[in-house]
């Protein structure tokens, strides 16, 4: 086992996926829809949003509405659908559907934590010149944020979410 991988069997999940996988979980994390945290005051180089890509997004809803008292708001943005997740009236995360096709190809559900940070196109850059990996490159969402996802060195995903006033179009 190397330590780099962080997983006791040698490698990450992501490291063993096939490049039909790899395509089409990079299009599940493309096409996720984050909502701005509005009832939270972002700071750079801090965590931010949260992400959920799931196989059951019905299951998903209950059990985290259950579990932290969360509500869900189902909405629409283009021609996808999500549920928005607030607690106590602020936003605290997003949900949507995985695909049949990206469930059939092994794309698990899971979670995206995003950074807030100034400028995605630089921290994306500074990423990999310290060894990570850009995973889907940075573009804007629906005129909400410009986000990225990076995988470091160790094979772990992590999201970068550039705020909209922030976003040079």
């Amino acid at each position: 086992m190397k330590a780099s991988h962080g997983h006791r069997y040698g490698a990450s999940w992501f490291d063993k996926l096939t490049m039909k996988q790899f395509f089409l979980f990079s299009q599940a994390l493309t096409c996720q829809v984050a909502m701005p945290n509005d009832g939270f005051e972002g700071r750079v180089d801090r965590p931010w949003w949260i992400d959920l890509a799931t196989a059951d997004s019905e299951a998903a809803r209950l059990f985290y509405c259950r579990l932290f008292e969360w509500t869900a708001h189902d909405r629409r943005a283009g021609q996808g659908r999500f549920s928005a997740f607030s607690h106590r009236e602020t936003p605290v995360a997003s949900a949507y559907q995985l695909t049949r096709r990206q469930i059939e190809c092994g794309v698990p559900s899971h979670w995206t934590p995003y950074v807030c940070v100034a400028n995605v196109d630089a921290t994306a850059s500074k990423a990999v010149g310290l060894g990570g990996q850009v995973i889907v490159p940075p573009h804007d969402v629906a005129g909400v944020a410009r986000i990225s996802v990076l995988c470091d060195p160790a094979g772990a995903l992590i999201g970068l979410w550039q705020r909209p006033r922030e976003t040079s179009g």
